[in-house]
């Protein structure tokens, strides 16, 4: 997504989506090997995958850079946002109850 926005080069993305692909066949063999009914053998196995899951661990599946995203346009405050459509929404359900007969306005 981030390569059709023009965020990432296509070598970028690329590299990204390798360790993506790389990381989903790790989970999947680990859950694989999870389902083994001998214990020693999960082990085993587990102990043989670990300098693969200790490597994609140390290159995560995310730089910090990529999680970056640039912001265009005015920036939002988002409490001010949460009381302004609070306030409109409470506003609007008094004024229908009151059409509705089910409300009287405070004397």
């Amino acid at each position: 997504m981030k390569e059709r926005f023009g965020l990432l080069t296509a070598e970028q993305a690329e590299f990204v989506e390798g360790r993506i692909a790389r990381a989903m066949g790790l989970v999947h063999e680990i859950d694989e090997i999870l389902a083994l009914e001998d214990a020693r053998e999960r082990r085993r196995r587990l102990e043989a995958l670990k300098p693969q899951i200790d490597e994609a661990n140390s290159s995560t599946v995310c730089e910090e850079t990529e999680l970056k995203v640039p912001i265009r346009g005015p920036r939002i405050n988002v409490p001010e946002t949460v009381r302004f459509l609070i306030a409109d929404w409470c506003s609007q359900l008094k004024g229908r109850l009151r059409r509705a007969g089910l409300s009287q306005p405070p004397k």
